[in-house]
């Protein structure tokens, strides 16, 4: 399978952390031959005039080669498979 030399994950925090998907969690853990960062952005400015939705600064954040670790994981949502 064809991966790319480096992927980045873009995510807005939530409360102090940010919210990732078990499969953006295994794809971290299991990149082989290539990087991953997590690109996390915060504070951003929203504007509308006019029915028009504009975006602006905020704060950026690039944790390279990121590798999420376990014992800052923690149990969101789960999935009940019905008897």
């Amino acid at each position: 399978m064809w991966r790319p030399a480096q992927e980045t994950e873009i995510t807005a925090p939530s409360k102090g952390g940010t919210i990732q998907t078990d499969g953006e969690v295994q794809n971290a853990r299991l990149a082989d031959g290539y990087r991953v960062d997590l690109f996390v952005l915060s504070r951003v400015e929203v504007s509308i005039a006019g029915g028009v939705v504009t975006a602006g600064a905020g704060v950026q954040r690039r944790i390279e080669n990121w590798s999420p670790e376990s014992e800052r994981l923690a149990a969101t949502v789960y999935r009940y498979q019905l008897p």
